[in-house]
């Protein structure tokens, strides 16, 4: 977390407001994978770090996507 300073200061970028409200409330930006269906429902959903702060950078592999998108086809 300490890098975000550095590198918005190297960028040049200033937090507004709203970035830090956002930044108290949550300081964390983490990433998830979903499959969502064509009418836009999320049928599966994988966030980073569900399992706590050690699985920071763990993500599904193509192989779990492959396998969830396989279990969600045989459920249609």
């Amino acid at each position: 977390l300490e890098a975000n300073v550095v590198l918005n200061r190297q960028d040049g970028f200033e937090l507004t407001e709203a970035d830090q409200a956002i930044v108290q409330a949550n300081p964390a930006q983490l990433a998830g994978h979903f499959l969502i269906d064509r009418h836009g429902i999320v049928r599966w959903a994988s966030p980073e770090a569900e399992e706590g702060l050690s699985a920071i950078g763990k993500f599904p592999t193509p192989a779990d996507l492959l396998a969830a998108a396989r279990a969600l086809a045989d459920t249609g």
